[in-house]
């Protein structure tokens, strides 16, 4: 089931922003924030898909 779909520009500002499951502001902003830096450190060249075990933020 997907929870959240996030897309960001390449200078992190999220353009699209979906959540599907009922978060608290302060955790979808954790899990944008953390979700942004864990692409920023991937390389160009590598598919910047995340996908999510069902584990907590």
């Amino acid at each position: 089931m997907i929870q959240v779909i996030l897309v960001f520009n390449n200078n992190g500002k999220p353009l699209q922003v979906g959540f599907y499951q009922c978060f608290s502001e302060e955790i979808q902003q954790q899990i944008v924030w953390k979700t942004f830096h864990l692409v920023l450190k991937r390389d160009d060249n590598i598919y910047n898909f995340q996908g999510g075990g069902g584990g907590s933020v």
